[in-house]
């Protein structure tokens, strides 16, 4: 489960009320939660209503993403090249 997921539902809130107490739509949880990392000002508020902090939120965000590999890597596959 995705880590703003889980703590929204740890503070027993759903998509709906998180939306309406940041002020913002249903669709931007529900894209937040799907893995698009939230701007600056966004990602404050959000640890703000979830009750964490900005800086710890940020990271466990950002270790959920998977690494991606160099655009040279990708490339050279798609082109069905052996790179080293």
């Amino acid at each position: 489960m995705h880590p703003i997921a889980e703590y929204r539902r740890a503070r027993g809130l759903t998509q709906n009320m998180l939306a309406k107490k940041l002020e913002t739509n249903l669709n931007q949880i529900q894209r937040w939660e799907s893995g698009v990392t939230p701007r600056a000002p966004a990602l404050l508020r959000l640890a703000e209503a979830l009750g964490v902090d900005s800086l710890a939120l940020d990271r466990e965000l950002r270790a959920t993403k998977p690494a991606s590999a160099p655009a040279e890597k990708v490339i050279a596959e798609a082109k069905g090249v052996a790179i080293s």
